[in-house]
């Protein structure tokens, strides 16, 4: 399936949202060259991927001190089949108090858009089956590459 966790926090301003970039590509630099100084114009993020856990914080920190915040993840399984998503959105959202906005790109029937949003109850189980269900009948690029909706935690 082809798609994205987007959190949001839209109840603190009306102004523009200021736009995090996290994506497996990134290391310590801001995005490949030439792209890095286009990702920091746009709000970008340094992300140092040696130190995994401390995503969370930063990302949980980092929506408490912002008045509007959008984040996007890519989801697993774009480059290669995995067995479970990592959870650092969920536990991103959990800890930010912001929901989880479910976006796709539905290349069998060629569709894209945002769904509905998944509020984290704390659940997990509960929540994921709720974002397993809205990710059932959509389909990626690469077919191939899917795997069901699932973190670790709920094994």
């Amino acid at each position: 399936m082809a798609g994205s966790v987007w959190l949001e926090d839209s109840g603190r301003s009306s102004r523009l949202p200021e736009v995090c970039f996290h994506s497996g590509a990134t290391h310590i630099q801001l995005g490949p060259a030439p792209w890095g100084w286009l990702v920091r114009m746009l709000g970008g993020v340094p992300v140092d991927r040696r130190a995994p856990h401390s995503l969370v914080t930063q990302m949980a920190e980092k929506f408490k001190t912002s008045d509007y915040l959008v984040l996007a993840v890519p989801p697993e399984g774009t480059r290669s089949k995995v067995d479970v998503w990592k959870s650092g959105f969920y536990h991103i959202a959990s800890q930010s108090s912001v929901p989880i906005g479910l976006a796709y790109l539905d290349y069998q029937r060629k569709l894209s858009g945002l769904g509905m949003f998944v509020i984290p109850s704390g659940n997990i189980t509960k929540d994921m089956d709720k974002i397993r269900a809205f990710y059932r009948n959509i389909r990626g690029k690469h077919p191939e590459l899917e795997s069901e909706p699932r973190l670790q935690e709920e094994s």
